[in-house]
């Protein structure tokens, strides 16, 4: 698939979210689909899904950093999200 901002070819995948009990909040991550078939999800972490080529989306509250900023298509429901660094 294109990407509407670039013109680049993306890269298919899934979203997970795994309970990060340390701080008590949970972390939203994308990872290639082939990574959610190989693990049994309740072993699947954003830690290990971002070892296995994933990425960990830090979603920002507007208080001690800024909101994640995203993008919707509501013609073919694509989101795009801007990850914070």
């Amino acid at each position: 698939m294109k990407c509407p901002k670039c013109g680049k070819e993306m890269i298919a995948g899934e979203m997970g979210i795994s309970a990060n009990s340390s701080i008590g909040r949970s972390t939203l991550f994308w990872a290639p689909k082939e990574v959610f078939n190989r693990l049994l999800p309740n072993t699947l972490t954003a830690k290990k899904a971002v070892s296995e080529g994933g990425v960990q989306i830090k979603i920002g509250n507007g208080i001690t950093n800024n909101r994640t900023a995203g993008y919707i298509c509501r013609d073919c429901n694509c989101v795009l999200l801007d990850l914070i660094k």
